[in-house]
């Protein structure tokens, strides 16, 4: 759905109870995308699910009110399955399969992954042939992941996110795009995007220089003006608020960017202070903190972000 100087996606998160818990996972792998490829390309993808995005209404079975307050209406899907195949609707198996079906009908965006993680017997289902079953008959239907947790989960399908869209911005996909599973759909309408738009160094050499120039230069002032470390800690239960971090991916991110240029990054660096950050729905983080705390955060994010598109292009 086109809004004016971006385009927006809604991306329906759709699993069993039992992978429930690991939403939050995939809310930060939509998170992460919007920070270091949606900025700087003009698009934003908002996570939905239902406990938070549908309400109260009566008069039809439960999974059509979902189909018409969500599923119809967003315009990708991940799907998730571990032990358990989900509540029998009165069509499908479970009501993930009803909506997965539901998007391959509209020909929508399906990214679907399979956990294999080992699950305590406390915890097994006998429901999980029915998953077994599901998964056999989806081999010759398109193309799914098998993960090995919860954080390889959360970081194939930030590649396979990012990889869905640079397809289109290379033109690979052209005006369609071809489904992780099920199909080809249009994505255009009217209003501005980011489609056609030309690479921000396509433009000469010079370009490139000015950007390698600019990114150096951030890291320098970073780098001179750092925060003391962590003096308290919060429990960092999922969900709730924890300490905010620079993940290993993005430290990883901008040290080989500095090595490249003989920069060296002292272990300060990634000192956050007492910042605080909380997952608060559809891929957005709040932080709570010092204004120099949060200031100091962002320019971090910025900065991954531009070494991201500045690899990429």
């Amino acid at each position: 759905m086109a809004r004016t100087g971006i385009t927006e996606y809604d991306l329906l998160i759709s699993c069993p109870g039992d992978v429930e818990k690991f939403k939050d996972v995939i809310e930060e792998a939509v998170e992460k995308f919007n920070r270091l490829f949606g900025r700087t390309n003009s698009v934003l993808v908002n996570a939905k699910y239902w406990k938070s995005d549908s309400y109260s209404q009566m008069g039809d079975r439960p999974q059509n009110i979902l189909n018409r307050q969500l599923v119809n209406k967003c315009d990708m899907l991940i799907a998730v399955f571990w032990t358990k195949f989900g509540t029998p609707t009165d069509r499908y198996g479970s009501g993930t399969e009803e909506e997965i079906e539901q998007m391959i009908s509209s020909v929508k965006q399906v990214f679907l992954y399979f956990l294999d993680k080992p699950c305590p017997p406390s915890e097994y289902s006998s429901d999980y042939e029915n998953v077994r079953k599901f998964k056999k008959r989806c081999n010759d239907r398109g193309l799914y992941k098998v993960v090995s947790d919860e954080r390889e989960l959360s970081e194939k399908f930030y590649e396979d996110l990012t990889q869905h869209f640079v397809e289109i911005l290379n033109g690979e996909k052209n005006l369609s795009v071809q489904n992780t599973f099920g199909g080809v759909r249009n994505i255009y309408s009217s209003g501005e995007g980011y489609f056609g738009r030309t690479p921000i160094y396509a433009s000469g050499n010079r370009l490139k220089k000015e950007k390698e120039a600019e990114i150096i230069q951030k890291i320098l002032n970073l780098q001179r003006n750092t925060l003391p470390g962590r003096t308290s800690g919060s429990a960092g239960i999922p969900g709730t608020v924890s300490d905010a971090v620079i993940y290993r991916y993005q430290k990883e991110l901008i040290m080989d960017f500095a090595e490249e240029y003989g920069i060296r990054i002292d272990s300060t660096f990634w000192n956050l202070g007492n910042l605080r950050r909380r997952v608060i729905g559809g891929g957005r983080v709040d932080c709570d903190g010092r204004a120099e705390e949060m200031k100091r955060y962002k320019e971090i994010q910025d900065l991954c972000g531009e070494i991201e598109e500045f690899n990429r292009i």
